[in-house]
């Protein structure tokens, strides 16, 4: 095909993805989840994840499982919160003040309130079926069975889920769908435009995320709230998040040094595959090291220097900001699934540094996504012996994160309510075990390198480990880098520290979408729920 037939069939293609953009649009300022159902929660008896009944465009929902015990249903509370493009505003102040007002009630009741937000990513919305409301009420119905299991049942204890919408995407995929054209390729054109859509309304929902937090007893008693954001929902939490992080980690380390850190946002805010630059994690890396009076340079492992980092915080330290991506390296032999299969996150991965070509709200300069910001490692060998060392600033990716073995079922909205399918039992203590534990084995690295094994246990297969995750303080590193048959790589975050930057093996995150995992969200809701970290 000649030079120019092909650049006329590529300007013909933009052409097409354009009008299917513009020509497509979904309304600018529309709640989907406005209907005027009342004051109180319209309950729905609802046996899978999706939305069938007339109710489902009511703002405030209670969810009840079907065939479950009257006095002990397994319940939830779903509820949803939308914001607009244009201005940047909140849809409907009736979707707030129901939301606070529930919270006040259950208060009142004698309830505690467990409060799960979840900030949805590029290409979905608050749409009725939308597959995010979907796989959102999937994890609320976990939740529900993990307090059950903590005997914090549905009349102690509420469950309440709050979908975060805005326009993530601009334009009628189902439509594309049906006429079997490929939805991605018009998309793949919007994401630079809804990045900075999601930007501009970060500081009005995480203002908002603070007031509902307001009506929460988060340190007096067991009410709980836990903030999530996928893809570009992420991009909108750590960019609202990020200034704030900063001087807060630098005082720390200049006025506060060894106590605890606390949360920006509720009790843990967890980013999944975000789709954001990676100076939103580096630059909190670099404030901790300056709060600690450390140049940004790694002085090497082991290190007088480096070793003063582990004093910023206590070996009792939660992790309260958690980013995790599906990371495309190669992971060794011994860590990659039976059938191969599994699927990395590309949307991070790949298609954003491609657009950042052609959008300005990309940093040309800071094309990688957070999750896939890596410390430049390499290995010397002096006198014999080898050591990591870092070429570079000490910022990257910190944490590994793996699902050893799979789950007695898959993670569904019924096996959630299945006694052998959910299991969720509290663990106290692993984290800070894992810590002290490294200390009395190696007393001179300061706990780091820790490895631990969290999350439901199951009868073991051959080989395998009785822990559905495992969480390490090392950095995977794909073949090229190994040494000794090794590609565990130190970590540069310091062994205690609040901030977790993870990379996540297919196991765990499954794709760009695949996060409604329930090992993984078995182990945060223990760290929400649990004293993980808790001295013995």
């Amino acid at each position: 095909m000649a030079k120019g037939m092909r650049t006329g069939l590529i300007l013909i293609l933009v052409l097409c993805a354009s009008c299917l953009v513009s020509c497509g649009e979904t309304a600018v300022n529309y709640a989907y989840r406005n209907a005027d159902c009342g004051a109180n929660p319209v309950r729905i008896v609802s046996a899978t994840s999706r939305e069938d009944s007339e109710q489902a465009r009511c703002a405030y929902q209670e969810h009840v499982a079907p065939d479950t015990p009257p006095d002990a249903p397994a319940r939830y509370d779903l509820a949803f919160l939308e914001f607009g493009d244009h201005p940047a505003a909140r849809l409907s102040d009736s979707q707030f003040l129901l939301i606070k007002s529930q919270i006040r009630q259950n208060r009142q009741a004698g309830r505690d309130t467990v409060l799960v937000a979840y900030v949805h990513g590029w290409r979905h919305d608050a749409e009725v079926n939308n597959r995010d409301v979907q796989g959102f009420r999937t994890m609320l119905n976990y939740t529900r069975s993990f307090l059950d299991q903590r005997g914090r049942m549905a009349d102690t204890t509420e469950v309440l889920g709050v979908y975060i919408g805005w326009r993530g995407r601009q334009h009628d995929e189902e439509t594309e769908r049906k006429s079997n054209f490929p939805s991605i390729i018009p998309a793949a054109f919007t994401l630079g435009e809804r990045k900075a859509i999601s930007e501009t309304l970060s500081e009005i929902v995480i203002a908002d995320l603070r007031d509902i937090q307001s009506e929460l007893d988060l340190d007096n008693s067991d009410d709980r709230m836990i903030v999530m954001g996928h893809s570009l929902g992420g991009n909108l939490l750590a960019t609202g998040l990020m200034t704030e992080l900063e001087e807060d980690l630098r005082r720390h380390g200049q006025d506060h040094r060894g106590q605890a850190f606390q949360p920006p946002l509720g009790n843990l805010t967890v980013l999944f595959n975000p789709a954001a630059e990676s100076q939103k994690w580096t630059r909190l890396q670099l404030a901790m090291r300056d709060g600690a009076g450390l140049s940004p340079e790694w002085s090497r492992l082991l290190d007088p220097a480096e070793t003063s980092l582990e004093t910023l915080f206590p070996a009792t330290q939660k992790p309260v900001y958690i980013s995790i991506t599906s990371i495309c390296d190669k992971w060794g032999p011994e860590e990659r699934s039976g059938d191969g299969l599994l699927n990395c996150d590309w949307a991070t991965g790949y298609l954003f540094p491609l657009a950042s070509h052609f959008s300005n709200s990309i940093d040309s300069n800071d094309r990688i996504t957070i999750g896939y910001a890596r410390a430049n490692y390499y290995v010397t060998n002096r006198d014999g012996v080898k050591r990591w060392e870092i070429d570079g600033p000490a910022i990257g990716a910190d944490f590994d994160i793996i699902t050893n073995a799979r789950a007695g079922g898959l993670s569904t909205y019924v096996n959630a309510n299945v006694p052998d399918t959910s299991l969720c039992a509290p663990q106290g203590n692993w984290l800070y075990d894992a810590r002290v534990s490294q200390i009395q084995g190696n007393h001179h690295n300061a706990g780091r390198g820790w490895d631990v094994e969290a999350g439901p246990r199951v009868k073991p297969e051959k080989g395998q480990s009785t822990a559905l995750v495992q969480i390490r303080h090392d950095v995977s590193l794909p073949r090229p880098f190994w040494h000794n048959g090794v590609g565990l790589a130190p970590s540069v975050a310091p062994a205690n520290g609040p901030l977790w930057n993870m990379r996540a093996h297919g196991s765990v995150i499954d794709d760009h979408r695949g996060l409604v995992n329930y090992p993984l969200w078995c182990v945060l809701n223990q760290i929400l729920l649990d004293d993980v970290a808790a001295a013995n």
